[in-house]
C-alpha cells in the first residue's frame, strides 16, 4: 500500500475498487487482493471493459530417462507426473487465477504400462470465473515444460519456448 499523500487516499477501502477503476481507466489490472475480494474486483474490471482473465492453458511434456524408473516408487501410485510435477504448475495457475473451484481429469498409463499415469489432461474452473486446461506427459520429448523453459532445473536442458498461454478479452500472454 502506498504512503499517505500519494493521491490515492480516497481509495483505501477495498469496496471502492470500482470507483478507482472508473477514475483511472487502466489498460489492464492485476488483482492482488485477499482471496475473498478477487471475484468482486474482477467483475468490476469486466463491467468497465478492462481486460479480465478468460482462460489459461498449460503444457508439461518431458521424456524422463528410463533409469529414472529404476526406483520402484516412481512406478507406483503417487509417483507419477500428477503429484511429482503437475502440482507445481497448479501452484502457478492458482497464483495467477485464484483458487480452483472444480476440476475434471483423465489419466492414462498406456505408454509405459506402469500402475502410475504417464499422460493426463485436466480442465479447471477457478473461483474468479476463469477456466484452465493442462495436458502433461513424462514419456514424450518436447520443449514445452516449465522445468525446461525457466532454466531452473539443472537436470533438464534449457529450451526457450512457451508452456503457458493466458488470454483475456483484449490481450494474450505466453511465457515463461
Amino acid at each position: 500500500m502506498r504512503s499517505q499523500g500519494d493521491g490515492y487516499e480516497q481509495y483505501r477501502n477495498a469496496r471502492q475498487d470500482r470507483q478507482l477503476l472508473e477514475d483511472i481507466r487502466p489498460e489492464a489490472a492485476i488483482v492482488a487482493l485477499p482471496n475473498a475480494l478477487h471475484v468482486p474486483a474482477a467483475l468490476s474490471c469486466m463491467r468497465l471493459g478492462i481486460p479480465a482473465l478468460v482462460a489459461i492453458n498449460g503444457t508439461w511434456f518431458v521424456r524422463k530417462h528410463e533409469r529414472y524408473f529404476d526406483a520402484q516408487w516412481w512406478r507406483q501410485e503417487g509417483g507419477g507426473p500428477f503429484l511429482i510435477n503437475l502440482i507445481h504448475d497448479i501452484d502457478c495457475f492458482r497464483f495467477m487465477c485464484g483458487e480452483i473451484q472444480s476440476v475434471q481429469a483423465m489419466a492414462s498409463n498406456a505408454l509405459r504400462g506402469f500402475p502410475v499415469e504417464d499422460a493426463a489432461a485436466l480442465i479447471m474452473r477457478f473461483q474468479s470465473g476463469a477456466v484452465g486446461s493442462m495436458v502433461l506427459s513424462d514419456a514424450v520429448p518436447s520443449p514445452w515444460a516449465w522445468d525446461l523453459e525457466s532454466g531452473q532445473a539443472p537436470h533438464f536442458p534449457y529450451t526457450p519456448a512457451d508452456c503457458y498461454i493466458r488470454v483475456c478479452r483484449r490481450w494474450r500472454l505466453r511465457w515463461p
